[in-house]
């Protein structure tokens, strides 16, 4: 299964062989194309055009964050992602009735997943959300039963 790679640290990520290389400061790390479905990037780091052209041949997302974690930008191989694939996938999916509540349904099951996350993290630190807490827990079954999308 492909994962996604988090680079929070500072230094360079090119291409070595086969494979990919992140320098820093502390050491080289390689990482193997095969495994890799998406970089995300929230540290300096510096690539070249040698890197972009092998993570477009193996069809790997690059997304760049700025200092303080907010989105800035992707780097989407552009024979799979620009050709218009994506796009008549999503039109398959929206025309789709089922398959779109089933993505509807996900997505507003990952919303509350997070934010059970988000309210235990600060419900471990002290904050009074207990209350809170259950009742996201009991909206979740009843994803499964809403029968359309709004």
């Amino acid at each position: 299964m492909q994962k996604t790679i988090y680079i929070f640290s500072d230094g360079s990520l090119h291409r070595q062989g086969n494979t990919l290389c992140y320098k820093t400061p502390e050491g080289k790390r390689f990482l193997p194309v095969e495994d890799i479905h998406e970089i995300m990037v929230f540290g300096e780091v510096e690539c070249n055009k040698k890197l972009l052209e092998f993570l477009s041949q193996n069809e790997i997302v690059m997304h760049y964050f700025n200092h303080y974690g907010y989105y800035m930008g992707t780097f989407y191989p552009r024979e799979h992602y620009n050709s218009g694939f994506v796009i008549l996938k999503q039109a398959e999916c929206y025309l789709n009735q089922e398959r779109r509540l089933e993505l509807a349904r996900n997505f507003v099951r990952g919303a509350i997943l997070n934010i059970q996350q988000v309210l235990k993290y600060y419900h471990k630190r002290g904050i009074s959300l207990g209350e809170t807490i259950e009742r996201i827990e009991t909206a979740e079954p009843l994803i499964q039963d809403t029968p359309n999308i709004p």
